[in-house]
């Protein structure tokens, strides 16, 4: 099983940082409380191949702004793996992949583990969410990445 919740590109600046793109992955577009601006990954606009999955849940998230609960509590799944084709910056400089996840199906550890990859290199390995932080509760995961002459560079 692959899961994605919401993911965002962030360029960072020293202290300030400016989000490149976010989507909320499985569900409709979204403002976080911070002001981010998530595009919809509702399943008549998902950018996700192959489709899998949409859901939402349908209690709070623990740990997150209230006029965040819909963001971490959707989610977008498939029993193979799956990927999500974006555009990346095209300006040379650091970023930050920030992928905002929240178990909302399993109730114990190693039900769902998972890899994240960014252009075919694992940054992310064997992630279980579950065993991370518990039900219900929002993680966040945090990839750094550099642009290059136009070239993703992690690590």
């Amino acid at each position: 099983v692959v899961v994605c919740l919401c993911v965002f590109f962030v360029k960072t600046n020293g202290v300030a940082a400016d989000v490149h793109f976010a989507l909320n992955c499985g569900g409709p577009a979204a403002v976080s409380s911070t002001g981010v601006q998530f595009a919809s990954d509702e399943d008549d606009v998902t950018q996700a191949i192959p489709k899998g999955v949409s859901a939402a849940a349908s209690f709070p998230i623990t740990g997150v702004h209230n006029s965040d609960y819909y963001i971490y509590g959707t989610e977008r799944y498939a029993m193979e793996t799956f990927k999500y084709s974006v555009e990346a910056p095209t300006d040379d400089g650091d970023y930050v992949i920030v992928l905002m996840f929240s178990e909302v199906y399993f109730r114990s550890a190693f039900a769902k583990m998972f890899n994240v990859m960014v252009n075919d290199v694992v940054v992310i390995d064997a992630l279980d969410i579950f065993a991370a932080v518990g039900f219900g509760t929002a993680h966040n995961e945090y990839v750094p990445f550099s642009i290059k002459d136009g070239t993703i560079v992690v690590g």
